[in-house]
């Protein structure tokens, strides 16, 4: 295994994919993880990316892992000295993802910005129509349960000249009521995000590619 000696856009969009389906956590038996996980129908080409891209950042690559009962797919590593950079380089949170910010390192340079936003968006992202009447407009959605992250995303768009906004969701489960936040880019605009952020996920890029044809642009 080897480690990067310097930032890149490589490592910003690795800490956006984190961001979103990725876990970074010390177990009882002092194992140190590192997780992705996906849907096994649709985000199997992008667990390979992913795979390709620690390949290509730490000459390592991840364990896959594959259930057909549960319809997932992941990866997993255990190091200690990956956990370590990832947490104390990187700035990931180990543990439960609270209190999430884009990281200082990231937010301070435009390209980096653009790949890790690209990350999350493959990752805890979806393009969708709204119907309005006779009318079908498109939308690209982050999603995230965390309210300062979510404006954190908005203002980051804002910066690539990107118009977004944010919307409370709320969801019941057990009869608990949990919100959730989807930062929210709108009809041409989803274009002009496509065109400067883009996705490496084949699921999101059909999805645009189809549905924009269906929308009043």
């Amino acid at each position: 295994m080897k480690f990067p000696e310097q930032m890149s856009k490589e490592l910003a969009e690795l800490v956006g994919i984190h961001f979103g389906d990725g876990s970074l956590y010390k177990d009882k038996k002092y194992n140190y993880n590192l997780t992705y996980t996906g849907n096994l129908s649709k985000d199997g080409k992008f667990i390979d990316y992913v795979n390709s891209l620690f390949d290509m950042l730490f000459q390592v690559k991840l364990h896959k892992l594959v259930s057909k009962s549960k319809n997932s797919i992941g990866l997993r590593i255990r190091s200690k000295n990956l956990f370590y950079f990832f947490r104390d380089t990187l700035k990931v949170p180990a543990g439960k993802k609270e209190d999430l910010l884009i990281p200082y390192w990231i937010k301070s340079d435009k390209i980096f910005l653009t790949a890790f936003l690209r990350g999350l968006f493959d990752t805890d992202g979806c393009v969708v129509l709204q119907k309005f009447g006779k009318y079908k407009y498109i939308l690209a959605k982050i999603s995230t349960q965390h309210r300062d992250f979510a404006y954190d995303i908005s203002k980051s768009l804002s910066i690539l000249n990107i118009p977004s906004f944010v919307i409370t969701k709320s969801n019941k489960v057990n009869n608990k009521i949990f919100e959730g936040y989807d930062v929210v880019i709108r009809n041409k605009n989803v274009t002009q995000f496509f065109k400067i952020v883009g996705s490496k996920n084949p699921r999101n890029i059909q999805s645009f590619h189809n549905k924009s044809g269906d929308a009043e642009i």
